[in-house]
């Protein structure tokens, strides 16, 4: 089956991993079931036995960090993502940079270990993962949550 989803789906990149059903009825050759589709063909919507990973972008240091953050299960699209350092308490937003990344550049270094507000886009359910990048955290490697929606 091939579906096709316009510039009110693909949001500039930010709807890159969400869900829809297609559901087609209105000829003989449908089957009349729904079919679930994401915008994407590299993330699906139920990631069984995943947690939600945040990949450290290659370009990342200690005072900017950019991170795609995959395996999301459910809407698949997040609404926003917010960062904290170390135990401070305080959640900063997170900027969308393109697709499944999100950035902060806060013109100071950043102090791991870092953890994460997800907000997702459609159901607007919070997740929180903690302390996911530890201290020494290197650019270009992957980092798993022990979360998922």
């Amino acid at each position: 089956m091939i579906t096709a989803g316009g510039p009110s789906l693909f949001k500039g990149g930010r709807g890159c991993g969400a869900c829809y059903q297609v559901l087609c009825n209105s000829n003989a050759a449908c089957s009349g079931m729904p079919v679930t589709v994401v915008v994407t063909d590299q993330v699906p919507c139920s990631y069984r036995g995943f947690n939600v990973a945040f990949r450290v972008d290659a370009g990342s240091n200690v005072d900017y960090l950019a991170v795609i953050i995959e395996n999301v299960n459910g809407d698949g699209e997040l609404a926003s993502v917010e960062l904290m350092e170390g135990s401070s308490g305080t959640w900063t937003a997170m900027q969308p940079s393109w697709g499944a990344q999100w950035k902060l550049n806060p013109g100071r270094a950043l102090q791991p270990p870092f953890s994460f507000q997800l907000t997702s886009g459609e159901s607007k359910k919070i997740l929180v993962a903690h302390n996911v990048i530890p201290v020494g955290w290197t650019p270009g490697n992957t980092y798993t949550s022990m979360v998922n929606y």
